[in-house]
């Protein structure tokens, strides 16, 4: 697969990884432009040997949030929100520990920059992709 997707939705990007996973089949996943948020999970469903990204490609990590929430929000919801985002970032954590070996704490901190970075941070903190030379 080739990836060029800033992420989306958390149960879409499961389900595709899921699939890949299931899959039976060799994956293949290279990064060729922007590879942000559920793409990197997306990403993870190569094994680390079969991981690449082009020279000028970009990562992000971040932690879960519900964009445009617009609706009115009293105490209760807010505490069901937390929850379910607490919950959620625990799940991408241990997905991100499984698929890259990279410890929780590393892993929070560049999720809480949620900063782009390019293939040679990304090979130097996770040694789980292959820098494609131009």
């Amino acid at each position: 697969i080739e990836l060029h997707s800033c992420g989306g939705d958390t149960t879409e990007g499961y389900a595709i990884y899921d699939a890949l996973r299931a899959s039976g089949k060799e994956i293949t996943a290279t990064v060729v432009g922007l590879c942000g948020s559920m793409a990197t999970v997306v990403l993870l469903a190569a094994p680390k040997e079969r991981r690449r990204m082009y020279p000028h490609a970009k990562l992000l990590i971040h932690a879960p949030f519900i964009p445009g929430y617009a609706r009115d929000l009293d105490a209760s919801t807010l505490e069901s929100l937390q929850v379910l985002l607490a919950q959620e970032k625990a799940r991408m954590l241990a997905v991100y520990v499984e698929r890259t070996g990279v410890e929780s704490e590393a892993l929070e901190n560049q999720m809480a920059k949620a900063s782009w970075f390019g293939p040679e941070i990304a090979k130097a903190r996770a040694k789980t992709l292959r820098y494609i030379q131009g």
